[in-house]
């Protein structure tokens, strides 16, 4: 009987042992992004000292950051989709539920925008080459209204607007000249530039052209 008392004791000492031991592995998994195994050893360190502060606030804590992993992943899932929207929405959202992992969100926030951009790229230049230059004009201010620059969009967009502009004025001086011969030029440098602009294939063959 006098050595009960000591043999609680020393299990109680085993146990908050085995718990610390717990809490140290799990402090490491936490600090290398393995939260979800980090919660794990929480959880057994809890199951040896139920009244283990550090297990009761590291589990706390990677509830949370479980939580935030698992809307990380399915933000990337959404990026992967290429629906930007709902991605950035369900990232936003996830990095408002972590301390630790804000970096990696941030990350993947930044690749989104670059896909979007670049996808918004790609139907610009898809744009300006079935001559629709009004519509690419409109993809291009966009980008650079996100972003100062990307690729070759400002000097894209200015040569697009000078084109633009150029086959306006071409459009009225042709409207207005009286020689025929000068008219056709005018309407063949249209072409050159903007081939299904208006009704400019309507005016070239009915000037003979």
């Amino acid at each position: 009987s006098h050595g009960e008392g000591r043999a609680k004791e020393r299990l109680s000492e085993v146990q908050g042992e085995l718990a610390r031991r717990h809490v140290a592995l799990a402090e490491t998994l936490e600090s290398t992004g393995f939260f979800l195994a980090a919660r794990v050893e929480y959880l057994t360190a809890l199951d040896s000292d139920p009244g283990s502060a550090e297990a009761l606030v590291g589990l706390e804590r990677m509830h949370s950051e479980a939580k935030a992993f698992e809307t990380l992943k399915r933000g990337e899932m959404w990026v992967l989709r290429e629906d930007w929207e709902q991605a950035k929405e369900v990232l936003l959202a996830g990095r408002e539920q972590t301390q630790m992992q804000k970096e990696a969100f941030d990350q993947v926030l930044t690749q989104l925008e670059d896909a979007r951009i670049a996808e918004k790229y790609e139907l610009a230049l898809n744009l300006e080459h079935d001559f629709r230059f009004n519509g690419a004009i409109v993809q291009y201010e966009e980008i650079l209204d996100d972003r100062d620059f990307f690729l070759d969009s400002r000097a894209r967009l200015d040569t697009l607007r000078e084109k633009v502009e150029r086959v306006e004025t071409l459009y009225k001086a042709q409207g207005t000249e009286q020689d025929s011969q000068e008219r056709q030029r005018l309407l063949k440098e249209i072409e050159s530039l903007w081939p299904d602009y208006k009704d400019i294939q309507d005016l070239l063959e009915s000037s003979g052209s």
